[in-house]
């Protein structure tokens, strides 16, 4: 019983659900996360603390950076069903959308070499070496809110 209260306790929040979501397509770096949920490591790894806890979730540590992955394993049975619960329900939600647009951007400038994930996850460089940190990159990549709206 414990462990329902905990999957439900991680699903009582928009921010654990818009992130079940981008998990959806597979393993992420907290940094691409940070980038389109648009908040800070301290609250991601809060969040994603939650999430682990509930079973819903599975971390892998590459050096200093963690890369998170939907917990699909078939001994996790009850989150696997509320994981393809909350696809079904959130598939049209207007936030989950917008979230998907600003991740496939990213995916899509990290193909094109603008963006390094990785040992330089966060920072991108240009030219000679340059190095310009992770806020600069949301701006330029998913754009400031006030062009969102």
């Amino acid at each position: 019983m414990r462990n329902l209260l905990n999957i439900f306790k991680a699903l009582s929040d928009d921010t654990r659900l818009r992130i079940l979501k981008l998990l959806e397509g597979g393993e992420l770096c907290i940094c691409k996360i940070m980038d389109v949920v648009d908040m800070k490591q301290s609250r991601i790894s809060r969040h994603m603390g939650i999430l682990k806890n509930a079973g819903l979730v599975t971390d892998r540590r590459d050096g200093k950076w963690v890369h998170y992955s939907l917990n699909l394993r078939p001994e996790n049975f009850c989150c696997e069903e509320m994981i393809a619960f909350l696809a079904a329900c959130l598939k049209d939600y207007d936030l989950v959308l917008q979230d998907r647009k600003k991740l496939h951007k990213l995916l899509e400038i990290e193909k094109k070499g603008l963006w390094r994930s990785g040992s330089m996850c966060g920072v991108k460089t240009r030219g000679q070496g340059a190095r310009v940190k992770g806020s600069r990159i949301r701006q330029q990549v998913i754009g400031s809110r006030q062009q969102r709206l």
